[in-house]
């Protein structure tokens, strides 16, 4: 069966800050619009560090932070996605989620609760936005018992320690 809607439409229209390219899309296009998918794609792009790491922070200000609501309204999603562009044509890539490993996961499924579908490279950017005083703030806010809480606290100072260390 052939695919009725081009990612490569869709990333252009979202590049060049289109917010009515959704509403334009015919039926059977819209039904093949998959917000989860479009947002992997939108959230990797080769572009200066710098560029790519403000990109990164208004994807998720904007769209993947009430991804579990937002999903319901796609043409919504898309005008999020949309304002996110600067108007430029940018190369994205897809940017698979990590794969499972032997490694500890407790720091990045904390993040995962209030960044729903971000992966390691996300998590990276968000956690060097953070001092330690800025992340124990959310970990407290996020009402998990002390148990948990004193888990994340101590993957969260290996992360940091090996940041440091540059691995």
């Amino acid at each position: 069966m052939a695919r009725k809607l081009d990612i490569g439409r869709v990333l252009r229209a979202a590049d060049q800050r289109d917010f009515t390219f959704y509403q334009r899309l015919r039926d059977d296009e819209k039904k093949e619009f998959v917000y989860s998918l479009v947002l992997r794609f939108c959230s990797s792009i080769a572009a200066p560090q710098k560029v790519s790491e403000d990109y990164l922070l208004r994807l998720n200000e904007r769209v993947n932070q009430h991804g579990d609501t937002l999903w319901r309204h796609p043409d919504l999603v898309f005008a999020m996605l949309a304002s996110c562009g600067d108007g430029k044509l940018r190369k994205h890539e897809y940017s698979k989620a990590g794969s499972a490993t032997s490694r500890d996961r407790t720091l990045a499924d904390f993040l995962c609760l209030h960044w729903p579908g971000t992966n390691d490279q996300e998590h990276e950017i968000i956690l060097a936005q953070m001092d330690k005083a800025a992340f124990t703030q959310l970990l407290r806010e996020s009402g998990l018992d002390a148990e948990t809480e004193k888990k994340i606290a101590a993957a969260y100072a290996k992360s940091q320690s090996n940041r440091k260390a540059g691995r």
